[in-house]
């Protein structure tokens, strides 16, 4: 059952629902929901190393065969997980809260910076816009 549902990702197949009281993704068959089923796809319980990889979700987004989180922790300074072993130290960032995946890289809203941000994963370079 879900506690507080955040975010929400969907794609030809399924609905991709983020938890954030329960800390999990999961995933659900649009064709038959009930036949079909949901599956729990990722929760704290299954990250290997001593990092815990959600701890304030706040969006997701979907782009090509990745599902994207955004986790607004405020306990640490802002990184980007590019995935398990990658990390991206100063980004630009204090409290983001939604995101938006393209080819050309990361965009996210800021709501204590009053700004969007653009996050390259190539270059890991971070731009910000302000007064838009």
């Amino acid at each position: 059952d879900l506690m507080s549902p955040q975010a929400i990702a969907v794609d030809s197949e399924y609905l991709y629902v983020l938890d954030s009281d329960l800390m999990q993704i999961l995933r659900i068959n649009k064709a038959d929901p009930k036949e079909k089923g949901t599956e729990l796809i990722y929760d704290n319980s299954m990250n290997e190393g001593p990092r815990r990889i959600l701890s304030q979700p706040q969006s997701m987004s979907l782009y090509g065969d990745y599902l994207y989180v955004l986790d607004s922790d405020l306990g640490g300074p802002a990184e980007i997980l590019l995935n398990k072993d990658t990390a991206t130290g100063d980004v630009n960032l204090y409290t983001p809260v939604g995101l938006a995946v393209s080819k050309e890289g990361f965009y996210l809203t800021d709501v204590n910076l009053d700004a969007l941000v653009f996050f390259d994963p190539q270059t890991s370079q971070s731009l910000i816009f302000r007064g838009l």
